[in-house]
């Protein structure tokens, strides 16, 4: 992608984006971003999206923003102006489009990029296209990859597209967190995760003869999470969770399970079109008693979750998270997006490119990352495990089994 700023000047950095850099920066190959693709069926204009992309990118300085390190320490800064050009890339199947997104994902943007995001459109033929983005992670979250696709789209359609919307910018998102974090809300936070926060999760997790080869996803039907979420009245994403907890005991013959569950945080209305990292990284560990009922464990598993998510604001900056990293323990992450039906638009048809990508497929860590990005369509849950390994798991016996655990776990949950 073709990219040129002018007059930058600094911009506060939070505790929080620090905390994530720091973070990904840890990892010898591979990276977490958040990105999208859509298919767009029709006449789609070039210089038209060009257009619309330098409009958005003029009122967002998110996608204005650079990182450096200057004395030791994470600086952000922001171009007053920026031009852009996607890369528009001609290919013959869906194929070549999958690999290549496979590479860019793969690589992390971190401080010696200029720019913190790419967007790229794969023309497949002259009626059939596939538009694809990526940003940043310390300066966006799941919810701002579908705003930025919501805002390319809308000046796309509207070539005088203004995003009144947006009323404040990233700049004044890190200042409130600044401000968060000397608060005693955040000092409240901070005691309570001294009580939860255990890193003892060290496994080891061997190579298995005969193991099939692992799939990058799988879907789990939208009629078995609806007949979950009926059953024990809860939220979709509120099941998968569950069912994580649940099999992660299984597979590793525990009575208890913790992980990582990365959520957006958008109860400030003021910067609800934003694009930023508002998100939380909540640690939900929960004991599971087998002898339960199962519709006393799957409420005894939201009880403690929702417990830990009252106290999620600030939880990666209340313990050492370059420790937990060189621990050498599993380290479980999950994230959730729904993706869009399709709709009509200036003659087009836009829907999602159902695909899912793994981006720590040659990651390497000190310790062991497992990771679940969860897509909610019209038709499934799309679920990619993702798992960076220091070399005590077997990547591939580890996720296969993961897989069909985690389905037996799902039609346990239905037969309920």
């Amino acid at each position: 992608m073709n990219y040129c700023g002018h007059n930058p000047s600094e911009i506060a950095v939070s505790p929080y984006q620090k905390v994530l850099y720091g973070l990904f920066s840890s990892f010898q190959n591979g990276a977490i971003n958040p990105y999208t693709a859509l298919k767009i069926s029709g006449k789609f204009d070039k210089e038209r999206f060009q257009k619309a992309l330098n409009n958005v990118v003029s009122g967002n300085d998110a996608l204005r923003s650079y990182l450096k390190i200057e004395d030791n320490d994470l600086h952000m800064y922001v171009y007053e102006t920026a031009e852009c050009e996607a890369d528009w890339i001609k290919v013959n199947s869906e194929e070549e489009v999958r690999k290549d997104i496979s590479e860019v994902l793969a690589k992390d943007f971190g401080a010696s990029s200029n720019e913190l995001f790419c967007v790229k459109v794969y023309e497949l033929s002259e009626n059939e296209y596939i538009l694809f983005a990526v940003t940043y992670h310390v300066v966006s979250d799941g919810d701002s990859i579908a705003i930025l696709m919501q805002k390319l789209l809308s000046a796309y359609q509207n070539p005088d597209f203004d995003d009144s919307e947006t009323t404040h910018t990233m700049a004044e998102y890190n200042q409130k967190e600044l401000e968060f974090y000397s608060s005693p809300k955040f000092m409240e936070n901070c005691q309570f995760w001294k009580t939860k926060l255990e890193l003892n999760d060290y496994i080891e997790y061997p190579k298995k003869e005969n193991a099939e080869q692992a799939s990058e996803w799988f879907v789990v039907p939208v009629e078995k999470i609806k007949k979950c979420a009926g059953i024990y009245g809860c939220t979709y994403n509120n099941v998968i969770m569950t069912a994580y907890h649940m099999t992660l005991c299984r597979m590793l013959n525990k009575n208890s399970s913790g992980f990582f569950f990365m959520y957006a945080n958008r109860t400030d209305p003021s910067f609800k079109n934003l694009i930023a990292p508002q998100f939380q990284a909540t640690f939900s560990r929960v004991e599971i008693d087998d002898k339960m009922p199962l519709k006393q464990t799957v409420r005894s598993i939201f009880m403690q979750s929702m417990e830990c998510i009252s106290h999620s604001h600030g939880c990666l900056l209340s313990f050492d998270l370059a420790k937990a990293v060189m621990s050498g323990v599993l380290g479980c992450i999950m994230t959730y997006n729904k993706m869009p039906d399709a709709f009509e638009l200036c003659g087009l048809t836009v829907s999602n490119f159902d695909v899912m990508f793994n981006s720590m497929k040659d990651t390497k860590l000190p310790c062991n990352l497992f990771m679940i990005a969860c897509s909610e369509t019209k038709n499934g849950i799309l679920i990619c495990p993702l798992l960076a390994s220091n070399g005590t798991v077997d990547k591939n016996s580890f996720i296969c089994d993961f897989t069909e655990q985690f389905q037996n776990v799902i039609d346990c949950l239905c037969s309920e």
